[in-house]
């Protein structure tokens, strides 16, 4: 038997006889436990478990079990059952290679699954899917199928082993690629899980493979090393078949190295195992591997005698394969006797077979069987003829083995592609992240160079300060020469000049703490520099000389004021940067609007005397309430900020249909923005230049165009109904809308003018 050909049947027998057979002592425990059982779904299941015994030996019984299964499906079987019965129904198609129905069944199966949620059987079920493309030759549809189970199975905790077996099969395809860096590192990879779980009839199939992998590479050393590896785990696990199988391939090998005593001895145990355990395929293959042994050691009559044995065997009858073997060893063996006639009749069935099932390497040793035959019996045209037979069968196998070698590279080339685009998608993943630092720097420098603002506006304050009371003693100085003049008059100006010196060093004292505490937190700065500035004001009340301190003070205080709201809203500002709409919910805007107008009211409604009207048919939008807030409560500063003080503003809040959105708007009646601010007033810190700002920091609108974006939805400045004051409109998701379902994308403002 050829190497390249014996490689490939042996990877088969360890791919497809790694199963579980039936076992007589199970399946007379399941009939007798099923004789007992009346009620429906207990018998469908036990069915189901009788079907999966006979699958791999009997596969007309496991349908037989199916049918019987099928009478008793009613609507009281629960899903998870049929699952598994579309499971075992395609695993007896698949065996019977009836593969339109074996699929048909495995996409009911991983449909039942997918609705249980179930993502462990999920993932077994694709699997299932990638073993069928595999076997069907379909590599590419394979290796999808196993990666996206094996992802599964990754984020599964305790299905270590499903894991391992995936990877498996995933190297079989490495393999069959002609890519066998990569498979062998997935094949350690499955070992070493399987080693440390001590499943060793698992472990004996990852050897097995490794060993099918180096013997197609012709390096049988190692493939013996790996395969004596497998047999040991096999003979671990107690399997029986599986050491067998084992057995069998270390007699290959040791046949390869012209070892054949040990060759012989390996294929007589694995005959044995076969002739116990019943399985009639493995004992065709033992009897073939032990008449190829004799033939090589030149026992042509013991060869012949095990061949003719081996073809009234239940295997070589049901496999044209093996039958087409036996032949064409008998006509080699015929040949060599001297039995020309007989060697004819047995090459012409052997090349009969093998040209029916296809196998162009029996087929080609048929050919040149019969034309050595033909030769010797001197009809030179007949063998003529089958030598040019033998020449064209020759040059298909070629082209064949050249079709599979491109195939090979053109698969290992998708491979690397497939890698190159993960590596570029990754490497754009990395520039995402690169610009997103950038944009928290440069957040960063911002907060940074505010605090130094602050920080410098402190300074110069303390500046000042310490130059007046320079200027302070100064004049006290010259208020002691002239209070020389009278003992008391001295008196009541030294104690005047001490407690002031004190006070102003105190003062000084703790202006030079809030400075320390000021570079530590802004805000904390701001608080402090209220503090002091009201404890100085009402020390200097008393005192004439001190109106413009006060002033000074009371500008201080409304700076700081400013300061602290300008902090405020960016602060907000940036956290609503760093949010995403993911509480998103049904919210009511005529109540959000009255919440904003209660968080106004102390602050800026009240001191203005402001008038809110709010429109009770607001809709209800599809959005986080908090967010809603803001941006209802930004308006309203912002129109009651930027208001004339000689009468009361009036407000309203109400909503629109408008080119077939619904518009919510703010309207106040107050002064209008100029038309050639109307764009910049939704920038960041712009204020208008002839406006008094009532503590503006230029941020409302900023923050009222952030939330609207974070929704996709848009906000403009419109002029009123009556000519003059500000409507602001906007539009955010209606709840219970497709749009209001759909992930919320933040896009850019659009700002329109009438």
């Amino acid at each position: 038997m050829h190497r390249s050909r014996r490689s490939n049947i042996t990877l088969l027998l360890l791919l497809c006889g790694l199963s579980t057979f039936a076992q007589a002592g199970v399946v007379d425990s399941l009939w007798q436990v099923l004789e007992r059982t009346q009620a429906p779904g207990d018998r469908f299941d036990l069915y189901c478990e009788l079907s999966l015994e006979y699958a791999y030996n009997q596969p007309d019984s496991a349908l037989l079990m199916l049918e019987r299964a099928e009478a008793l499906r009613s609507p009281a079987i629960a899903p998870r059952q049929l699952a598994i019965y579309h499971r075992r129904r395609a695993l007896a198609y698949k065996l019977q290679s009836q593969y339109d129905e074996a699929l048909l069944s495995m996409d009911s199966s991983l449909l039942l699954f997918r609705t249980l949620g179930d993502s462990t059987e999920v993932a077994k079920a694709l699997v299932n899917k990638g073993t069928y493309y595999q076997q069907l030759d379909q590599l590419d549809l394979a290796f999808d199928f196993f990666q996206k189970g094996r992802r599964l199975l990754e984020e599964t905790e305790g299905e270590e082993l499903a894991q391992a077996k995936v990877i498996n099969n995933l190297s079989v395809i490495y393999i069959s690629w002609g890519m066998h860096a990569e498979a062998i590192a997935l094949l350690f990879e499955a070992i070493d899980i399987k080693e440390q779980l001590q499943d060793y009839g698992s472990l004996a199939n990852s050897y097995g493979t490794l060993a099918s992998l180096y013997m197609a590479r012709d390096e049988l050393e190692q493939a013996l090393s790996y395969h004596e590896r497998a047999l040991e785990a096999a003979e671990k696990s107690g399997n029986r078949y599986l050491e067998a199988v084992f057995l069998f391939n270390l007699g290959e090998n040791y046949k390869d190295l012209a070892a054949y005593e040990r060759a012989e001895t390996y294929m007589r145990e694995a005959r044995s195992i076969a002739l116990d355990i019943n399985n009639s395929y493995l004992l065709g293959y033992c009897v073939v591997g032990l008449a190829e042994v004799a033939k090589e050691r030149g026992q042509l009559q013991t060869a012949r005698r095990q061949l003719e044995n081996s073809l009234e065997l239940d295997a070589l009858a049901n496999s044209a394969y093996m039958r087409s073997n036996a032949y064409l060893q008998l006509a080699e063996i015929a040949l060599e006797q001297g039995r020309l006639s007989d060697a004819q009749n047995l090459g012409k069935e052997g090349l009969a077979l093998a040209k029916r099932i296809q196998e162009l390497l029996f087929v080609s040793q048929g050919e040149q069987l019969l034309a050595k035959i033909y030769e010797r019996q001197g009809d030179a045209a007949s063998a003529l003829k089958h030598y040019k037979a033998y020449k064209a069968v020759q040059d298909s196998i070629l082209s064949q083995r050249n079709s599979e070698r491109i195939n090979k590279l053109e698969a290992q080339y998708d491979h690397q592609l497939e890698q190159k685009d993960y590596e570029l998608q990754l490497a754009a993943t990395e520039k995402q992240l690169d610009r997103a630092a950038n944009q928290a720097q440069r957040w960063y420098m911002l907060f940074v160079t505010l605090g130094l603002l602050v920080l410098a506006g402190v300074v110069g304050i303390l500046l000042y300060l310490n130059r007046r009371h320079r200027h302070s003693q100064v004049a006290l100085n010259a208020m002691n020469e002239e209070l020389y003049q009278s003992n008391e008059q001295l008196e009541i100006a030294y104690l005047d000049t001490v407690s002031t010196k004190q006070q102003l060093e105190s003062a000084n004292h703790k202006l030079q703490q809030f400075v320390y505490a000021a570079s530590h937190d802004f805000q904390q700065q701001l608080d402090g520099i209220n503090t002091a500035s009201r404890q100085l004001e009402e020390q200097l009340k008393a005192s004439p000389q001190s109106l413009r301190a006060q002033r000074l003070l009371h500008q201080i205080s409304h700076n700081s004021q400013q300061m602290e709201q300008l902090i405020s809203d960016l602060l907000c500002y940036y956290q609503l940067a760093e949010e995403a709409p993911e509480t998103a919910a049904s919210t009511s805007l005529s109540a959000i609007a009255k919440q904003a107008e209660s968080e106004c009211c102390a602050a800026e409604i009240e001191p203005s005397k402001a008038v809110v009207e709010i429109a009770p048919d607001l809709p209800e939008v599809h959005v986080d309430p908090k967010h809603a807030q803001s941006l209802l409560a930004s308006l309203m500063r912002y129109a009651i900020r930027h208001s004339s003080d000689q009468q009361p503003l009036h407000l309203r809040i109400g909503s629109q249909a408008q080119k077939g959105d619904t518009v919510v708007f703010v309207e106040d009646d107050g002064l209008s923005v100029p038309a050639e601010h109307r764009q910049a007033i939704f920038q960041p810190f712009f204020r208008l230049p002839d406006d008094n700002h009532r503590h503006s920091s230029g941020m409302e609108l900023a923050i009222s165009t952030r939330v609207v974006s974070m929704y996709g939805g848009k906000i403009w400045w419109e002029q009123t109904q009556h000519g003059h004051g500000n409507r602001f409109c906007f539009t955010l998701p209606i709840a219970g809308t497709s749009a209001s379902k759909a992930p919320f994308m933040a896009t850019s403002t659009k700002k329109e003018n009438p």
